[in-house]
């Protein structure tokens, strides 16, 4: 086995971090977190959505498609407790706990006033630099979370996707029964 000397795995490591720091690698995603804010599904499937026991796990609840959305986003609202990888640990409204994919996942973006925005940011802290702006309400995917923070994918109008960490007070989760 070759061995690689301290200092060329140190600069090989600093290389690679540069780089994917330069290719727009900016968004830092936890491994796990604790999560406290709510979602529902956005997951289009006929065949619903599958609830899991653990990420790739045994399907343990399907939630039913609705081609009627407001009273899909009505009946499936849920809470968001924690994020690993590519996967959500949910609890249902009526209290079954689970694991679903997280591309199944949205949450509204809420402003109350018509020139009011949103801004995504690099890190789950609004001091942390901003990743891009949202004018108007709209939907988002959720990606993951960190406490009360959601890591989300925002469409634009023109097609556009941005990633960043949504704050807590311009998320909402039950937009058809309006958002506080």
């Amino acid at each position: 086995m070759r061995r690689i000397p301290a200092f060329g795995a140190v600069a090989a490591a600093l290389v690679l971090l540069g780089a994917a720091c330069a290719a727009g690698a900016a968004i830092e995603v936890p491994k796990e977190k604790m999560c406290d804010f709510g979602a529902y599904i956005i997951d289009p499937d006929p065949k619903g959505a599958n609830v899991r026991d653990a990420p790739k796990g045994r399907i343990i609840r399907t939630i039913p498609f609705s081609a009627n959305k407001s009273a899909y986003v009505r009946v499936t609202g849920y809470h968001v407790l924690g994020s690993a990888d590519t996967w959500l640990r949910v609890r249902l409204d009526d209290g079954t706990t689970g694991w679903i994919y997280h591309e199944l996942v949205g949450i509204w973006v809420k402003n109350t006033e018509s020139d009011d925005e949103a801004t995504l940011h690099r890190l789950p802290d609004s001091a942390s630099p901003v990743t891009g702006t949202i004018f108007g309400e709209g939907e988002a995917t959720v990606l993951g979370g960190n406490g009360k923070w959601a890591l989300v994918r925002y469409t634009a109008g023109d097609g556009v996707q941005f990633n960043g960490w949504l704050s807590p007070e311009k998320q909402c989760a039950r937009p058809v029964q309006g958002c506080p």
